[in-house]
Protein backbone atom coordinates (compact mmCIF):
# COMPACT_ATOMS: atom_id res chain seq x y z
CA UNK A 1 0.00 0.00 0.00
CA UNK A 2 1.45 3.35 -0.92
CA UNK A 3 -0.05 6.46 0.48
CA UNK A 4 0.20 9.80 -0.84
CA UNK A 5 3.77 11.84 -0.22
CA UNK A 6 2.93 13.45 3.32
CA UNK A 7 5.95 15.70 2.72
CA UNK A 8 6.02 17.85 6.27
CA UNK A 9 2.45 17.76 7.44
CA UNK A 10 1.82 19.23 10.94
CA UNK A 11 -1.58 18.46 11.90
CA UNK A 12 -4.34 15.46 10.48
CA UNK A 13 -7.38 18.15 9.16
CA UNK A 14 -4.99 18.84 6.12
CA UNK A 15 -5.78 17.27 2.96
CA UNK A 16 -3.25 15.20 1.64
CA UNK A 17 -1.73 16.57 -1.38
CA UNK A 18 -1.83 14.46 -4.65
CA UNK A 19 -4.67 15.01 -6.68
CA UNK A 20 -6.12 11.93 -7.86
CA UNK A 21 -3.45 9.37 -6.78
CA UNK A 22 -4.29 9.59 -3.08
CA UNK A 23 -5.40 7.10 -0.47
CA UNK A 24 -8.16 7.13 0.32
CA UNK A 25 -10.66 9.09 -1.31
CA UNK A 26 -13.40 10.32 0.53
CA UNK A 27 -17.30 11.73 -0.88
CA UNK A 28 -16.50 15.15 -1.55
CA UNK A 29 -19.84 17.38 -0.15
CA UNK A 30 -18.62 20.37 -2.68
CA UNK A 31 -18.35 18.49 -5.99
CA UNK A 32 -19.58 20.13 -8.88
CA UNK A 33 -21.59 17.66 -10.34
CA UNK A 34 -23.43 17.71 -6.78
CA UNK A 35 -23.40 17.18 -3.28
CA UNK A 36 -21.41 14.04 -2.40
CA UNK A 37 -21.57 12.86 -5.98
CA UNK A 38 -17.75 13.06 -6.39
CA UNK A 39 -14.17 12.62 -3.82
CA UNK A 40 -11.56 14.02 -3.24
CA UNK A 41 -8.30 13.44 -1.11
CA UNK A 42 -8.59 12.62 2.35
CA UNK A 43 -6.94 14.12 5.39
CA UNK A 44 -4.39 12.04 7.13
CA UNK A 45 -7.01 10.77 9.99
CA UNK A 46 -8.60 9.89 7.01
CA UNK A 47 -5.92 7.98 5.88
CA UNK A 48 -4.97 6.26 9.27
CA UNK A 49 -8.84 4.99 9.80
CA UNK A 50 -8.59 3.41 6.40
CA UNK A 51 -5.11 1.85 7.05
CA UNK A 52 -6.68 0.66 10.20
CA UNK A 53 -9.31 -1.16 8.71
CA UNK A 54 -7.37 -2.43 5.70
CA UNK A 55 -4.33 -3.98 8.64
CA UNK A 56 -7.52 -5.70 10.76
CA UNK A 57 -9.87 -6.55 8.17
CA UNK A 58 -10.87 -10.69 9.34
CA UNK A 59 -8.64 -10.56 11.66
CA UNK A 60 -11.25 -10.91 15.13
CA UNK A 61 -14.89 -10.13 15.71
CA UNK A 62 -16.44 -7.25 15.65
CA UNK A 63 -13.27 -5.14 15.21
CA UNK A 64 -14.86 -2.68 12.88
CA UNK A 65 -17.89 -2.69 15.20
CA UNK A 66 -16.37 -1.99 18.22
CA UNK A 67 -13.60 0.79 17.22
CA UNK A 68 -16.65 2.50 15.25
CA UNK A 69 -18.55 2.89 18.36
CA UNK A 70 -15.60 3.67 20.66
CA UNK A 71 -14.68 6.57 18.17
CA UNK A 72 -18.89 8.10 17.79
CA UNK A 73 -18.66 6.90 14.47
CA UNK A 74 -21.63 4.45 14.01
CA UNK A 75 -24.25 4.98 12.08
CA UNK A 76 -27.49 6.71 13.48
CA UNK A 77 -29.78 3.71 15.08
CA UNK A 78 -26.99 1.35 15.30
CA UNK A 79 -27.58 -1.43 18.51
CA UNK A 80 -25.19 -0.39 21.13
CA UNK A 81 -25.60 -3.04 23.06
CA UNK A 82 -25.80 -6.85 22.38
CA UNK A 83 -28.97 -9.19 22.84
CA UNK A 84 -29.73 -11.19 25.35
CA UNK A 85 -31.11 -13.82 24.96
CA UNK A 86 -34.82 -13.78 26.08
CA UNK A 87 -34.39 -17.41 28.31
CA UNK A 88 -31.84 -15.31 30.01
CA UNK A 89 -33.70 -12.49 31.02
CA UNK A 90 -36.78 -14.57 31.78
CA UNK A 91 -34.40 -16.53 33.97
CA UNK A 92 -33.60 -13.57 35.39
CA UNK A 93 -36.96 -11.74 35.64
CA UNK A 94 -35.01 -8.93 34.09
CA UNK A 95 -36.98 -6.34 31.73
CA UNK A 96 -35.70 -6.53 28.24
CA UNK A 97 -34.16 -3.45 27.00
CA UNK A 98 -34.08 -1.89 23.77
CA UNK A 99 -31.38 -3.08 21.28
CA UNK A 100 -31.20 -0.10 18.81
CA UNK A 101 -33.29 1.69 16.04
CA UNK A 102 -33.33 5.27 14.52
CA UNK A 103 -34.31 7.42 17.61
CA UNK A 104 -35.04 4.52 20.04
CA UNK A 105 -32.97 3.91 23.24
CA UNK A 106 -30.32 1.86 23.16
CA UNK A 107 -29.05 3.02 19.17
CA UNK A 108 -26.43 5.19 18.63
CA UNK A 109 -27.23 8.87 18.09
CA UNK A 110 -26.25 10.38 14.50
CA UNK A 111 -22.62 9.30 14.02
CA UNK A 112 -20.25 12.42 13.68
CA UNK A 113 -17.15 10.53 11.69
CA UNK A 114 -14.60 12.21 14.13
CA UNK A 115 -15.24 16.07 12.69
CA UNK A 116 -16.13 17.50 16.06
CA UNK A 117 -16.07 21.18 15.61
CA UNK A 118 -13.11 22.89 17.62
CA UNK A 119 -10.95 19.63 17.67
CA UNK A 120 -8.11 18.54 16.01
CA UNK A 121 -7.51 14.83 15.16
Amino acid sequence: MVVSDCGAMTDTISQIPGAGACVPRVPDAAAGAGPYKGSKCGTLWDAMKWEYRMETMYTGYGMWYFRRTRLGRSAGGTALYWPVPYEEMDTRRQTFYPSGGAGNPGGAPRGNYGLVRGRVY
